[in-house]
């Protein structure tokens, strides 16, 4: 039986192989705050820039003052 924390560790570690590899893919179905976390994430394990794509200016906005 796969339990829930380990299935979210299964998928973060997925993710870790994914950027750190180059493999393109894509993220959905998050809240904010989880969002922020990847890109700073991402950031982190490439040391390279991040592109964030929002739905608006407002929200991009939004998502830059909460990254700093």
């Amino acid at each position: 039986m796969i339990s829930l924390k380990n299935l979210e560790n299964e998928n973060f570690e997925l993710f870790k192989h994914n950027v750190k590899s180059g493999i393109p893919f894509a993220v959905t179905g998050l809240v904010a705050l989880l969002r922020l976390f990847l890109v700073q994430k991402t950031k982190e394990l490439t040391k390279k820039k991040v592109l964030f794509i929002t739905s608006s200016e407002q929200n991009a906005l939004k998502y830059q003052n909460d990254l700093h």
